[in-house]
């Protein structure tokens, strides 16, 4: 076990679930993600976020066996921009069509959707949506999507 995955499981003991929410909500380096969800599921703490993270792409879905379409299209994750409750942007890369694009949801008093833009390496973006989906739709959906057109 390494220092990352030891410090995550000491933060999943002592945290209450509500915590470890906003704790989530807050990080944006894939690899602590990675270790947060391996103690979350090792000390089987609050399932709801644990499919969240899944949703996100951060880790396989433990209950899909099956490599996830996205996967096989060679879609890459970046990394995450954003990871908040109500706004969450992470940066894609498609080698066979050699472009950056950018995920975004948002679930404000003004909108509830998710959209995906081109954009560069830093995630700066014209802003004119590529794919768009009605309220949270997973990044890995999105995608997925992405990579049929």
């Amino acid at each position: 076990m390494n220092k990352t995955q030891q410090h995550e499981i000491d933060r999943v003991n002592a945290l209450t679930d509500e915590q470890l929410w906003t704790r989530y909500g807050k990080m944006r380096k894939e690899d602590k993600i990675v270790a947060f969800h391996e103690a979350l599921s090792q000390l089987g703490r609050v399932e709801k976020l644990q499919k969240e993270i899944e949703e996100d792409g951060y880790v396989p879905s433990s209950k899909n066996t099956q490599p996830e379409k996205s996967q096989e299209k060679n879609v890459e994750f970046v990394r995450v921009v954003k990871n908040e409750d109500d706004a969450k942007q992470a940066i894609f890369f498609l080698p066979e069509k050699a472009k950056f694009y950018l995920y975004s949801y948002v679930k404000n008093e003004y909108a509830h959707e998710t959209m995906v833009f081109e954009c560069d390496e830093n995630g700066d973006s014209d802003m004119r949506d590529l794919l768009v989906g009605n309220g949270y739709v997973p990044s890995s959906e999105m995608m997925d999507r992405l990579s049929e057109i």
